[in-house]
């Protein structure tokens, strides 16, 4: 449309927690969901629009297969959770 952003603006901010050991973790069923909302709304296809996603990922972004995985694997290695 036409106030689509052309970059991400939080790619900086981003990068600058990375440096300071912030792990980012992307949620593979979210992924799924946008591709196929994505698709229905555009009559495109899943598959090129997750592929599309998923290059444009910034650097660095582990996809685990849900959110409640990336969890239970950031409490396994002593991560807390505050809510």
């Amino acid at each position: 449309e036409g106030n689509a952003y052309k970059s991400n603006p939080f790619a900086r901010m981003v990068r600058t927690i990375q440096q300071r050991g912030v792990v980012v973790l992307g949620c593979n069923s979210a992924m799924m969901w946008y591709s196929d909302t994505f698709a229905r709304n555009t009559n495109g296809d899943p598959r090129a629009i997750r592929e599309e996603l998923l290059a444009n990922l910034l650097p660095g972004t582990t996809i685990l297969p849900n959110g409640l995985y990336a969890l239970a694997r950031a409490q396994d290695v002593g991560c807390g959770f505050m809510r």
